[in-house]
This record gives C-alpha cells, structure tokens and sequence, in this order.
C-alpha cells in the first residue's frame, strides 16, 4: 500500500496565523477499504463507537466510504464523524451518533456565515434537525454549542496562549466519547469535549493533551443549558 502516511507541515510565524501545508500523498483503493472493514467488523456489537475523522484519502470517493460507514452502522455502530468530506445530504442520509464541524466546516455545509456562538447554535439546530443525535460546533477561542437529545447548550473556554492547534478538534471528540463511556451527564460530557480539545492546544504538534492540562482546565470550562425545543428525527440513541 503506498502513501500510507499522511504528511502535515505547520509553520508558526510570530504574530501571525500558523500556516499548514497538508501533502495530498495518503492513498488507498477500495479493495483495502474492504479489507479493512472485513477486519474492524470481528470488533462491532451493539454500541460500538467508531469514530471517523479527517480527509477522505486518494483512490477511493466519498460514496465508497459513505457505504463503509452505513455497513458499520448496520452492524450497530455508534458513528462519530469529524470529517469536511460530506455534505449535509449525506449526513442527513448517515445521520451519525455524532458530529462536531469548527467554524469553518459549519459554513461549508450550511452555506451560510458564521461568527457568533448565536450563528454556530442556529445552524447546529438545522443539523440535530435531520437526525444527528448530538451536534458540537467548535469555535475556538469563542467557545463552542451542542445541540441534541433534546437539550441545547453553549460552552465558554478559559484564555490560552496557544502552542499549537493541531489535533484539538480530534480530542474534543476524544473528550466527549470518553465522559459518555464514563457515564457522564450531557453537560459534563461536553465540558470534559472543550478541557481535551483546549488541553490539546497546549502541546506542540502531534502530542496528545496532557491529564493535568485536561484536570486544570475542566475547572474553568463554563456550561450553560439554552432553553428552547426542536425537532429531531427519531434519535438512535440518547444520552
């Protein structure tokens, strides 16, 4: 298999934004994304969480690994994808036990602009309203929303002095999984979401958050429940 390593440059210039040069030589064909959920289906029961994340690689297109994640799902997967690939059709066709889009993936799907923790929250309703179960837009420095199972929230984040934010929305899913796995309340699982994605910013490249970070910052993250109602499609499962 070639190109089995996705390459990611990040260049931090004084004062301003980092940069990223992401190398597009990550490649698979269908045949070893068969093979590949021939393999993770020995390990998928009921309530399994498989969680999906980042670009769809060369050689195979977002329909195959849209039939990738239906069969997981059919199989009694919990999905939780952080991917800019699909487009809110196919979410609204997958419809996923999670998803959690930043500032910019959230105006990529529901075309529209966002600035304020107010936009982040109308356009999360739009998405829980298809049959997303839970949604949590990032919105970095802004602090983030969730909306689903009925209940809606905002999240503000402690001030950082960030090292680096790679990895930080993977961790936020990270974080979420975890306080469900551990049988949190929704309000605790998404502040434990926030501490693992801005512990996350702590560290520099690729490491992962540190628990003392993560211990610290759960402390200063503030969860507010918004008071309204909407509509969801027949959620697969509510926390």
């Amino acid at each position: 298999m070639r190109g089995k390593i996705r390459e990611n440059i990040t260049i931090h210039t004084k004062n301003d934004p980092e940069t990223r040069i992401c190398l597009d030589n990550f490649y698979l064909n269908d045949e070893q994304l068969e093979e590949f959920f021939e393999k993770m289906s020995d390990y998928i029961q009921k309530g399994t969480i498989v969680a999906f994340s980042g670009r769809i690689p060369r050689g195979i297109t977002a329909s195959n690994v849209l039939s990738f994640l239906h069969k997981a799902k059919d199989a009694g997967a919990l999905l939780a994808v952080d991917s800019c690939s699909f487009d809110i059709e196919a979410l609204s066709i997958l419809r996923p036990w999670l998803i959690k889009p930043n500032e910019q993936e959230i105006e990529s799907l529901c075309k529209k602009t966002i600035t304020s923790l107010e936009d982040a929250l109308s356009a999360a309703k739009m998405l829980a309203s298809v049959g997303i179960d839970n949604v949590i837009v990032s919105m970095g420095g802004k602090g983030a929303v969730y909306v689903g199972c009925g209940a809606a929230y905002k999240a503000t984040v402690p001030h950082i002095a960030p090292i680096s934010t790679i990895g930080a929305g993977d961790s936020t899913v990270a974080g979420f999984i975890s306080g469900f796995v551990d049988g949190l309340t929704l309000a605790d699982c998404l502040k434990r979401a926030i501490a693992f994605g801005t512990a996350a910013c702590l560290t520099e490249g690729t490491l992962p958050p540190r628990p003392q970070d993560v211990a610290r910052l759960i402390q200063e993250v503030t969860v507010t429940m918004v008071d309204y109602q909407f509509h969801q499609l027949e959620p697969s499962r509510a926390l």
